[in-house]
């Protein structure tokens, strides 16, 4: 067992990170790519219905806080950043490994440390001095609905579609065969007692208070922003010259009490895949393996709830 095992819980909220291998600029913001980025999220999204509450897709990296209550976050992780790996690739004319290692899935487990992840994730482009504001980020990220309320709307090329109709037509249009996704944030669990507009103004004021101390950080320390146009100009084969290294938390909580009941559930959970994974290997029959973990040879978790319904693609607008 050298890697922790994947545990999930319908109620669950997840702070969700990858890196690009190497941590080159694959993800580097431009309208063709930040369309892939969207595309794939939102069709990811509307498969495995989860719930998203913010977004951030740097240059090499990504964030995102999200809950998934039918206990599919590995299922939706899967198909997202493989389809993302794939058409970035494309986009890029390379091959390969897209990302560094398996995404990091850490439990947000109050409210105060879901304010920190949520600032955390929409002002990583203040904080790494490219941009003042999320606003400013040429990148993808969930700043948009948070201000307007606006459903965002991501397209989703299907290939398979553009092959069965140029089979016929080789000339067929590429629109033809584009799928349109909308792609709704959740309201946070601190926010349900509020109405949508008010939650968001909530958000937006939380966001823009953790910008101005990161405006004040870099005034003290006589810091600029390299702006959007640097950030867009750089080539995706490119990396950071001192790339970061973080250690990745068990979870996150300001609660020392909280920390210390989660890891010890962590730990019996272990310890009971464990002893299902000895009987596993020894052939037994019907090794019982804790509720939200996934058995060898499975994709789906145990105990999960019954899955909803098949999603359906908006088509093309007229």
């Amino acid at each position: 067992m050298g890697r922790r095992i994947r545990i999930q819980q319908a109620e669950a909220i997840h702070f969700v990170t990858n890196r690009c291998f190497q941590q080159r600029f694959f993800l580097r913001p431009s309208k063709e790519a930040n369309r892939i980025v969207l595309g794939c999220l939102a069709r990811a999204a509307a498969m495995h219905h989860v719930r998203l509450f913010a977004f951030v897709f740097m240059s090499n990296h990504f964030h995102m806080l999200v809950q998934a209550p039918f206990m599919n976050l590995p299922e939706f992780m899967r198909d997202f950043q493989s389809s993302l790996a794939r058409e970035l690739n494309r986009l890029h004319g390379r091959e390969g490994d897209f990302f560094e290692r398996r995404y990091s899935s850490e439990q947000v487990l109050d409210d105060e440390a879901f304010l920190d992840r949520l600032s955390y994730t929409l002002n990583n482009p203040c904080n790494d001095h490219l941009v003042r504001h999320i606003e400013d980020w040429p990148g993808v990220s969930s700043w948009d609905f948070h201000t307007t309320g606006e459903p965002m709307v991501g397209e989703w090329l299907d290939r398979r579609e553009l092959r069965r109709l140029r089979r016929k037509d080789a000339s067929a249009c590429i629109k033809d065969a584009y799928r349109t996704y909308r792609l709704e944030l959740a309201t946070p669990p601190m926010f349900d007692d509020l109405d949508a507009v008010l939650a968001r103004a909530k958000i937006c004021e939380h966001i823009a208070d953790g910008a101005r101390e990161l405006q004040k950080e870099r005034a003290r320390r006589r810091i600029r922003c390299a702006g959007p146009a640097k950030a867009m100009g750089k080539h995706w084969s490119n990396r950071p010259k001192a790339p970061k290294k973080s250690i990745r938390p068990l979870c996150h909580s300001g609660c020392p009490k909280l920390r210390h009941a989660h890891r010890e559930q962590v730990w019996a959970t272990t310890d009971a895949y464990k002893v299902a994974m000895g009987r596993w290997r020894k052939g037994r029959s019907k090794p019982s393996f804790p509720v939200g973990t996934i058995p060898p040879g499975y994709t789906a978790c145990v105990g999960g709830p019954p899955r909803p319904a098949p999603f359906v693609a908006v088509e093309w607008p007229a």
